[in-house]
């Protein structure tokens, strides 16, 4: 049986078109693997790369790829409100087929290895292939960012799993995990009062005592008006897209806030937008499974 997971891969550029199509041209080219996805957000200053296949295709990809960042991407230049530590920044390996999560807990740590010793980057494993147990929830990885790192990485609980324990010096750091698929809603608010868009955040969030498995940031975009929450669902099966909206919208309205729209970020599963569908039009016994004409199809 052929095993299969997506890779789902973070750079801290999202602006620079020759970067990204440097990043693109790699990770396309494979006959093991496709790239479902490449998102490229100016407003991060950050991009995405989707690729699903075979794991040790991948895996080498997502190493040239990382090699691409290093030589390509300088993080004392870089700008932008999204949270980063490192030009590849980000990388997920989530299972999809025939391959289960201790594996993919494998693939994560042979990637680390091989990027902390090829390429001289420190990095860190987060999620399931998490080695501390402080460093499952990726937010406690990145706390400090970029700027903070060298004097992290100095402090004894924050030794990087592979690589030098110094920070590389225009690349930064690198975390690699293994995780269930997460699911992005941003919803962009009418106001520039960031200080009432971070009370939205911060009530709606886990962390802070809301919603269950969600997180939940306020960011300023360059450029333009209204402020974005954005949000990280890790379960969208027991936290709807429909859910985490209305709770947006009920905190937003306590403040005289409007939602200006949303934007779903990446590549999800169709039962997401299925889900909130059925929800708004108030379906009624709607069974996806069995309703949607697509699924015979497949």
């Amino acid at each position: 049986m052929t095993k299969i997971i997506q890779v789902i891969a973070n750079f801290s550029d999202g602006r620079n078109e020759e970067v990204f199509l440097g990043l693109k041209k790699i990770a396309s080219d494979s006959k093991h693997h496709q790239l479902i996805g490449a998102l490229a957000e100016a407003d991060y200053n950050r991009s995405g790369f989707y690729l699903l296949g075979e794991p040790e295709e991948i895996l080498n990809t997502t190493l040239n790829m990382l090699e691409y960042a290093v030589k390509h991407i300088d993080m004392t230049q870089q700008k932008g409100p999204h949270p980063w530590i490192g030009a590849g920044d980000v990388i997920a390996v989530i299972p999809v087929k025939n391959v289960t999560m201790e594996d993919c807990v494998t693939y994560s740590k042979k990637l680390g290895k091989t990027v902390g010793d090829t390429l001289n980057l420190p990095v860190y494993l987060y999620g399931e292939a998490a080695t501390h147990d402080d460093r499952k929830n990726l937010s406690n990885i990145i706390r400090g960012e970029f700027e903070g790192f060298p004097e992290k990485i100095n402090q004894p609980e924050w030794q990087p799993d592979f690589g030098p324990n110094k920070v590389h010096p225009t690349a930064g750091v690198t975390a690699i995990g293994a995780r269930q698929d997460l699911i992005s809603l941003n919803i962009n608010l009418d106001t520039n009062n960031l200080v009432l868009a971070k009370e939205i955040a911060t009530v709606i969030r886990e962390k802070n005592g809301g919603l269950k498995g969600l997180k939940a940031i306020a960011l300023e975009l360059d450029g333009k008006d209204g402020i974005q929450i954005s949000t990280t669902i890790e379960n969208y099966k027991e936290l709807p897209f429909h859910v985490v909206f209305e709770h947006v919208k009920l905190e937003a309205h306590k403040r005289d806030i409007a939602i200006i729209n949303t934007e779903v970020f990446g590549i999800i599963p169709a039962e997401v937008m299925i889900q909130t569908a059925a929800h708004y039009i108030q379906a009624n016994h709607f069974h996806s499974e069995k309703q949607i004409l697509e699924n015979y199809l497949i």
